[in-house]
C-alpha cells in the first residue's frame, strides 16, 4: 500500500492504480488497496466506480472511516443520500480516525528519505522549469517544510506533465528548495 500512495501522492495515477491492483489480486477487499483505488477514481471523477469499489468492501469492513467519507462524498456527487446516517458516524472507531493522519505522516516522511536530489542541480533547473507559471522572486520568498513542498512540487509535476518536469528532475529542485537558507 505505501508504494501505491506515494505513487498516488505524487500523481502517478497509472502507476499508483497498477499498484493497488496487485494488491487486490491477493485480497480483493483489502480496506486500504480498496481506498486507494477510489480515490483515484474520485480523482478523476468517476464517481460510480468510487461507489462500486468502496460498497463491497464496507460490507466487509463496515467502520473503515476513510472510505465512509469517500463514499458519502461520492453519493452526493451522484445525487443519491449516502446510506449511512449521522448516528452510523458515532460507530466509526477512534483508530480509523488516528490512522489516517499517522499514515498520511508516514507516507510523507518515506517519500522524503526516498528523494536523494542533487541540491545544486535543482538550483539551476528551477529557473528552467519553473518560472514557466512561476516569478523565481515568489518562488524563492515562499518559506515551506521539505514536505509542503513535496506536496507542492508533486502537484506542478502533474499538471505539468513528467515530459516537462521528470522526477529526477522534481527531486533535484526539492533537495534545493527543501535545503536552502532563508535570508
Amino acid at each position: 500500500m505505501l508504494t501505491g500512495n506515494l505513487l498516488r501522492r505524487s500523481h502517478r495515477l497509472d502507476e499508483a492504480k497498477t499498484a493497488f491492483s496487485l494488491a487486490r489480486n491477493l485480497e480483493p477487499l483489502h480496506p486500504y488497496a480498496c481506498l486507494g483505488m477510489a480515490r483515484i477514481a474520485a480523482y478523476r471523477g468517476d464517481w460510480v466506480t468510487v461507489a462500486t469499489t468502496l460498497e463491497p468492501m464496507l460490507q466487509a469492513h463496515p467502520l473503515f472511516a476513510p472510505a465512509l467519507r469517500l463514499l458519502s462524498q461520492a453519493y452526493i456527487q451522484m445525487g443519491r443520500k449516502p446510506p449511512f446516517g449521522e448516528a452510523d458516524s458515532v460507530k466509526v472507531p477512534i483508530e480509523d480516525v488516528i490512522d489516517e493522519p499517522l499514515l498520511d505522516a508516514l507516507y510523507e516522511r518515506s517519500a522524503l528519505a526516498l528523494i536523494r536530489g542533487n541540491p545544486d542541480r535543482g538550483k539551476a533547473l528551477l529557473p528552467k522549469r519553473c518560472s514557466r507559471c512561476h516569478t523565481i522572486t515568489r518562488i524563492q520568498q515562499a518559506h515551506k517544510s521539505a514536505s509542503q513542498w513535496l506536496h507542492t512540487i508533486g502537484r506542478m509535476q502533474g499538471q505539468a506533465g513528467r515530459e516537462w518536469l521528470s522526477d529526477s528532475d522534481a527531486a533535484d529542485i526539492l533537495s534545493y528548495l527543501a535545503n536552502r537558507l532563508h535570508g
